[in-house]
């Protein structure tokens, strides 16, 4: 008990000192009516290596800094929330003190809806009305990609806006969380009577959780009143419409509703991604934004493609420059 007590007393201590300097390296908030939150709190364990994964970098810029500056230019004046947590203070530093910028620290990974969760409680939202969230191993996102999905969520109108991307890879290779949309057939083999509702979002899936269901299993999601079904084989095999990692929200029914996320899942963790769902089920509006070119939504959880997001970079450059150096 003694031992136990002692390693509670140094971590409150430890966590004590990570949490002063990163008060120190952030700035206040402007009156600007925008967040973004960025998530970096996580190591990524697949990528087998000492440095925070935030830390690995793209063409010598670590992609923390890469998404921190397509978040600043592409929504300009925007006030931004930095989520940290394992190697904070390395992460931290890595970005400085920056203008209208604040760190907030995740002592536990418990999920992308909990790091939210922390970035909302540590931040200043007297004047915020939106928020968009940003993964920070999003190394190629560009202020272009940023300003257009702002511009696509306030002309909608809507109170949730994701941004998805169509998966071409090999099948077998799609680890990410699958978007649901309604269908022609009901459940009950019934056409669906929102004709002009199909293909709207129904719900989300991650990867883990359609490895976790039996082979006979089917998932149920519900639009509206009308249920639809998917099978275990058909989402593994045929839905490659996938989150990226970026959404954006009105504040005011993230507020509502992000203290009512659940873990019950496949890792036992805080997913940010039901918030589609709960977002729905509360007759909140939902759209969704492809970015152009597909390639500047590429994450990595593993040094194979951080390669390759290295080499997209040089050459987006090349071919800026090749007309006009000699």
């Amino acid at each position: 008990m003694e031992n136990k007590n002692k390693n509670n007393n140094s971590k409150k201590k430890n966590d004590n000192l990570i949490e002063n300097e990163l008060l120190s390296l952030s700035s206040k908030f402007s009156k600007n009516d925008t967040l973004v939150i960025i998530l970096a709190a996580g190591h990524g364990k697949r990528i087998r290596s000492s440095t925070s994964k935030m830390l690995h970098t793209i063409w010598g810029i670590p992609s923390i800094e890469r998404v921190r500056l397509a978040a600043s230019n592409g929504i300009p004046k925007s006030n931004i929330t930095i989520v940290v947590g394992i190697k904070a203070l390395d992460v931290a530093n890595a970005v400085g003190k920056q203008p209208n910028t604040i760190f907030a620290y995740q002592e536990s990974q418990m999920g992308t809806g909990h790091a939210v969760k922390i970035g909302l409680e540590k931040s200043d939202l007297k004047n915020i009305k939106y928020c968009y969230v940003i993964f920070a191993d999003l190394g190629l996102i560009d202020a272009n990609t940023m300003k257009e999905f702002k511009e696509e969520f306030l002309k909608s109108k809507s109170d949730m806006i994701v941004m998805t991307a169509l998966y071409d890879g090999p099948k077998g290779s799609n680890y990410y969380g699958r978007i649901l949309r309604s269908r022609g057939l009901t459940t009950e083999g019934k056409p669906s009577k929102y004709k002009k509702s199909q293909g709207e979002v129904v719900g989300v899936i991650e990867y883990k959780d359609i490895l976790s269901m039996g082979d006979e299993d089917k998932l149920f999601k519900t639009y509206k009143d009308e249920k639809f079904s998917f099978h275990k084989d058909e989402l593994l095999e045929d839905f490659n419409e996938y989150i990226v990692g970026v959404y954006g929200f009105k504040t005011e029914p993230l507020l509502k509703l992000i203290s009512e996320l659940k873990s019950d899942n496949a890792q036992k963790e805080f997913y940010l991604s039901d918030l589609i769902e709960m977002f729905l089920n509360n007759d909140f509006s939902i759209s969704t934004y492809i970015p152009k070119d597909n390639k500047v939504v590429l994450g990595f959880n593993d040094k194979t493609v951080l390669k390759e997001m290295e080499s997209i970079a040089k050459s987006k450059v090349y071919n800026k420059l090749k007309n006009i150096i000699t």
